[in-house]
């Protein structure tokens, strides 16, 4: 008998396990990055100091929008994931980034990093 139960409660350790795994994954969703500062290098570092409510950071993604222009996004989940304030590491090794923009909170593009 005791054996049976030690075998159910594990079952339910399993299953609250993967539910929280499904839950953590369905809740990423995208935020808006208070990047502060930024160091212009081969590795271009940005400073962020918070991001938007109550969210832990994940990842971020870089999508060229034109030649040059990078689109930075980041990700955060209420569950996991990395607590601000952080810095995020982009390698720039041959230069092709000249430009990383973001979405304000209002929808429209503003200018983070503008290289010459």
């Amino acid at each position: 008998m005791k054996k049976k139960k030690w075998i159910i409660v594990g079952i339910i350790l399993v299953f609250f396990f993967i539910a929280y795994l499904i839950i953590n994954f369905i809740c990423v969703s995208p935020v808006y990055l208070y990047i502060t500062d930024y160091e212009d290098s081969d590795t271009i570092t940005l400073n962020v100091a918070d991001g938007q409510g109550h969210y832990k950071f994940k990842r971020y993604e870089l999508s060229e929008i034109e030649p040059g222009v990078y689109q930075i996004q980041g990700y955060g989940s209420l569950l996991s994931g990395e607590n601000y304030p952080l810095e995020i590491h982009i390698n720039n090794n041959d230069g092709h980034i000249k430009e990383i923009k973001q979405k304000n909170l209002e929808g429209n593009l503003e200018t983070i990093l503008e290289r010459e």
